[in-house]
């Protein structure tokens, strides 16, 4: 799959709005049967239909599991050293950190990448 495929580029931008409304109201309260039937009805209408629900609904979802483990990115955590700490304490601990922060700096890029297309 190429980064365009991923980041849905392509699809119109009122098909995009289309699926955004869609996933926002699925997620939500219970829908009535005419609005699924509605739905399916969209969603059958056009393969672009299908696309861009199924990119909008991935990226919905990861935000949604993003937003669970928010505090833990957001905390941030100093780390106290005895003065007679050990050289490899030290680094495994610096080391640790620094994976922390990459996979946060990296989550929070694939954040903006998935805001600024959904946007």
């Amino acid at each position: 799959m190429s980064l365009d495929e991923w980041l849905g580029i392509g699809i119109p931008d009122d098909i995009v709005d289309d699926a955004i409304a869609w996933v926002a109201k699925l997620d939500g309260d219970t829908i009535d049967p005419d609005e699924k039937r509605a739905f399916f009805d969209w969603l059958d209408a056009a393969p672009e239909h299908q696309w861009a629900y199924e990119e909008i609904s991935e990226a919905w979802s990861k935000l949604k599991g993003l937003q669970a483990v928010k505090d833990s990115l957001v905390r941030s955590e100093v780390i106290y050293l005895e003065p007679a700490v050990q050289v490899a304490q030290v680094s495994s601990s610096v080391s640790k950190a620094y994976a922390v922060m990459s996979w946060a700096s990296i989550v929070l890029m694939l954040t903006g990448l998935v805001a600024g297309v959904v946007a």
